[in-house]
C-alpha cells in the first residue's frame, strides 16, 4: 500500500490517505496533514504549518493509532503542500528551520534607507519578482497551484496571466531592451524547454526538443546571447 496526500481546490490544507493499488481504493487516515513519511520503529511523520507531528502507525494495518502529537515547531513548510524534512531508515530526522512560507497578498519597493512601499496584488506564493526596463512592469512568477507568471501594471494596478499550461512555467527574465520581450522556462507536459514571449504574443518556442529544464539567467547587454 502507499501513503500519499490529497489537494483539495484552493488554499485548504491536504489530507493524508492509503491507496491500495490492487484493489484500487484510497481511505484518508489524518486530515489536514501533508507530506507523510514512515518512521521506524512505528510512527507516521507529517507537516502541518509550520510543525511536525507523529503519530503511532501500525504497519500490519496501515493505520494511524492514538492522537498525534507535535515533534518539531519552525520547520519550514509552503502551504499547502511542502516541508522541508526527511526522515532516514533508521529514524533520524533532518529539517530546515523557520518560519512558514505563505501566500501573500503584497509586494513591495523597498528603498536604500529601508522605506517600504507596498503594493496589493492577488494573493499567490510569489518568488523571483522581475521588473522590466522601463519600470512600468513586474513579473511575478507564483509557486501555488497555479505555477504560472503573472504580469502586474504599477499605472494601471491591474494584474494580467502570462502563461496557463497545465505544468510549471517560471524563471522569467526581461531583455534589456524597452521591447517587452520575456525568456521563460516551460514545464507543460511534453513541452519542457525554453521559450520566448514578446508581450502580449503567447510563448514561443526556442528549443527544438523536450529536455532537461533550460532556466534562463541573464540576458547579455547587446540582447544576443542568453545565460
Amino acid at each position: 500500500q502507499v501513503l500519499f496526500m490529497i489537494h483539495p481546490a484552493g488554499n485548504v490544507a491536504p489530507d493524508i490517505a492509503v491507496l491500495d493499488p490492487k484493489a484500487g481504493t484510497r481511505r484518508v487516515i489524518v486530515r489536514g496533514g501533508g507530506l507523510p513519511s514512515y518512521a521506524p520503529p512505528g510512527f507516521l511523520v507529517f507537516a502541518t504549518e509550520g510543525a511536525l507531528n507523529a503519530v503511532r502507525f501500525d504497519l500490519s494495518r496501515f493505520d494511524t493509532a492514538g492522537t498525534p502529537a507535535p515533534v518539531l515547531d519552525r520547520v519550514i513548510t509552503k502551504a499547502p503542500r511542502g516541508a522541508n524534512y526527511a526522515v532516514s531508515r533508521n529514524g533520524s530526522l533532518v529539517y530546515a528551520s523557520g518560519d512558514p512560507i505563505r501566500l501573500t497578498d503584497t509586494i513591495a519597493w523597498v528603498g536604500r534607507d529601508g522605506h517600504e512601499e507596498t503594493i496589493r496584488v492577488p494573493p499567490h506564493l510569489y518568488v523571483m519578482p522581475r521588473v522590466s526596463p522601463d519600470r512600468q512592469y513586474v513579473v511575478l512568477d507564483a509557486r501555488d497551484e497555479e505555477m504560472d507568471l503573472f504580469l502586474w501594471d504599477f499605472k494601471s494596478k491591474d494584474m494580467q496571466r502570462l502563461t496557463s499550461e497545465p505544468g510549471q512555467d517560471g524563471y522569467p527574465v526581461w531583455s534589456r531592451n524597452q521591447d517587452r520581450r520575456l525568456y521563460l522556462n516551460s514545464g507543460a507536459v511534453g513541452e519542457r524547454g525554453l521559450f520566448r514571449m514578446d508581450l502580449p504574443r503567447a510563448p514561443e518556442r526556442l528549443t527544438k526538443a523536450s529536455g532537461p529544464a533550460l532556466l534562463p539567467t541573464t540576458i547579455s547587454p547587446d540582447g544576443k546571447w542568453l545565460v
